[in-house]
C-alpha cells in the first residue's frame, strides 16, 4: 500500500471520488486490518475481488449484492472485523431500504 497522498490521489483520480471522500478512504484504508490492506494492493493490481470474509460476509457478496464499490466494500469489512455487532446492524439497515434501479428511473424519463 502506498502513502496517503498516493492513496488519497488515486481514489480522486482513478476511482473519481471527491477529495475530501478519498481523503478520509484513504485514511481509512492505511487504518485497516492488515488483511483488508493486503485485499486492497491485489484489487488495485488486478482488478480482480479477492476472496476474503468477515462475519459471513464476503467481499465479493457486499459488491454484488449490497451494490457497495470494492473500496467501500474492503472498508466494510474491516468495520465487520472491528465492530462486528455495530457493522452487522447497520448492514441489516441497509437491506430494509428500498431502492430503485436507475433503468427503472431513467425508463421513466427523469427521477422525481
Amino acid at each position: 500500500m502506498n502513502t496517503r497522498e498516493e492513496l488519497t490521489q488515486f481514489l480522486h483520480e482513478e476511482l473519481r471520488y471527491s477529495p475530501r471522500a478519498a481523503q478520509v478512504a484513504a485514511q481509512d484504508l492505511l487504518s485497516s486490518q492488515p488483511e483488508i490492506r493486503k485485499a486492497f494492493d491485489q484489487w488495485r493490481a488486478t482488478g480482480e475481488l479477492p476472496e476474503l470474509e468477515a462475519e459471513s460476509y464476503s467481499l465479493r457478496l457486499l459488491v454484488e449484492e449490497y451494490g457497495l464499490k470494492p473500496v467501500g466494500a474492503l472498508l466494510t469489512l474491516d468495520w465487520l472485523m472491528v465492530e462486528p455487532e455495530e457493522a452487522r446492524a447497520a448492514i441489516l439497515r441497509g437491506r430494509d431500504q428500498v431502492a430503485v434501479p436507475a433503468t427503472r428511473v431513467d425508463r421513466q424519463g427523469g427521477s422525481g
